[in-house]
């Protein structure tokens, strides 16, 4: 039995600037200046700089040398360039795990999936994208190639934050169609089938709602 853990002071500082980057409060590509918002905040340096590591480790924000910490942001071109490189990796990805079926065990991919099927009735962006991501490190993962999984990692972490935070739109039937194509490329998955075709199309569907949900109301 799991004992309940009160939140520390930086996952609350983590939370509450994740929500005022989703909310817009905290605009992609505004500076973050650790000072200032130690200062607003009302709390110590230390404890802000912890949780702007922790939200970098989540893309977040975005440190740049000599220049400070940034909320993450992409443009129309760096956005499509991360694209065409993460579905070949990620395609390579779903060819190497279906090399090393029928051993591998599948099951670390169905409980984001189930994650999705559930936020998506709530609505739940934040928590839905997070188990979206969750399910494609696994599959990263599953693939056993660790310089893939870096190379990933560094890619389309910070591009799901920039998504989670301009992607204040979407609605249930939108979250569950995304759901059921995760569903969809996990069956095909444990199938030994080529996941290919599947796995591109969610990257279409995302790539469009990227565009779409951007735009100003």
């Amino acid at each position: 039995m799991h004992s309940w853990q009160p939140l520390t002071l930086k996952d609350q500082i983590v939370q509450q600037l994740r929500q005022q980057m989703i909310d817009g409060h905290l605009e992609p590509g505004q500076r973050i200046v650790e000072s200032a918002l130690a200062a607003k905040l009302g709390l110590g340096n230390t404890a802000v700089r912890e949780a702007l590591y922790q939200l970098e480790d989540q893309g977040f924000v975005t440190r740049i040398a000599n220049k400070g910490t940034f909320v993450t942001k992409f443009s129309p071109v760096e956005i499509d360039q991360i694209f065409r490189v993460r579905c070949e990796l990620e395609c390579l990805a779903v060819d190497l795990i279906r090399e090393r079926l029928p051993e591998l065990d599948l099951l670390s991919l169905r409980e984001p999936v189930s994650g999705m099927q559930t936020t998506a009735q709530a609505t739940d962006l934040d928590a839905f994208y997070r188990h979206d991501l969750e399910f494609h490190l696994g599959i990263w993962r599953l693939a056993g190639n660790p310089f893939l999984v870096q190379a990933l990692e560094k890619l389309t972490v910070p591009l799901f934050a920039f998504f989670i935070m301009r992607n204040t739109r979407a609605t249930a039937e939108d979250l569950r169609r995304n759901a059921s194509l995760h569903a969809a490329i996990l069956e095909a998955l444990a199938k030994g089938e080529d996941a290919r075709a599947l796995l591109c199309a969610s990257f279409t569907v995302w790539r469009r709602d990227i565009d779409l949900w951007s735009q100003p109301t």
